[in-house]
């Protein structure tokens, strides 16, 4: 299987640029397998509701998500990326005050 993955307009080319050369070399190597893949890990894919899908990876302690849909069976559209913020960091920066 071949899929073309497209980014729906700058969204995702600005979340990339915030990465560093190691982030965007393993969110290029989790692309290609959604472009060769029929069935990908769980680790890197996850449904989240009404035909939306998150992209995750993981890397040295961060965490991204990028949001996307498949466009009929072999187009994947990119939007949004973020980095996931860890609530029990958060839970102990509120529970120090």
């Amino acid at each position: 299987m071949k899929r073309t993955i497209i980014a729906f307009g700058n969204y995702y080319n600005e979340f990339i640029k915030t990465l560093n050369e190691k982030e965007i070399s393993k969110f290029k190597y989790i692309l290609s397998l959604l472009e060769t893949t029929d069935r990908m890990p769980v680790k890197f894919i996850q449904f989240i509701r009404d035909g939306l899908y998150e992209l995750r990876m993981k890397y040295s302690g961060n965490i991204h998500r990028v949001f996307f849909i498949f466009d009929e069976k072999n187009i994947v559209v990119l939007f949004n990326g973020f980095q996931k913020k860890h609530r029990k960091r958060l839970k102990m920066k509120l529970n120090r005050h």
